[in-house]
């Protein structure tokens, strides 16, 4: 399964994409919201895991245009963020984030949404 990864810390980027890949995903990592925009316009992607304090484009807006697209709109989406409160939480679920992750959170917490979500659109796409 390919993952696309949109997280502007290089240090949690780096993790994020060695636990993907170990997870025996193919991954492609970006820094920005325009960079995961471009990379989700040039790649077919699985699911993303997106950070929501993205520069030039945060998550919110980037999961909005993903949902706006006939293309795309059914791709599973992670946002990880700082922001923990309920009203982050509550616009989140509004735009159609499939699951919302709080920093820190566990390496295990995050692949097994991941696995879930990844075994749910196979499913839905059998």
């Amino acid at each position: 399964m390919r993952i696309l990864i949109a997280e502007d810390d290089p240090l949690l980027a780096d993790g994020l994409t060695r636990s993907m890949r170990g997870g025996e995903h193919a991954v492609d990592c970006v820094n920005d919201g325009a960079a995961a925009d471009h990379a989700l316009s040039t790649q077919t992607y699985d699911l993303e895991i997106i950070d929501l304090g993205l520069p030039r484009m945060d998550g919110f807006e980037f999961t909005r245009a993903v949902r706006a697209s006939q293309q795309w709109r059914h791709i599973p989406i992670i946002i990880i963020s700082s922001y923990v409160d309920e009203p982050h939480r509550a616009t989140a679920r509004a735009i159609g984030v499939d699951e919302y992750l709080g920093k820190p959170y566990e390496a295990s917490e995050l692949l097994a949404h991941v696995r879930a979500l990844l075994s749910r659109a196979l499913r839905a796409s059998a």
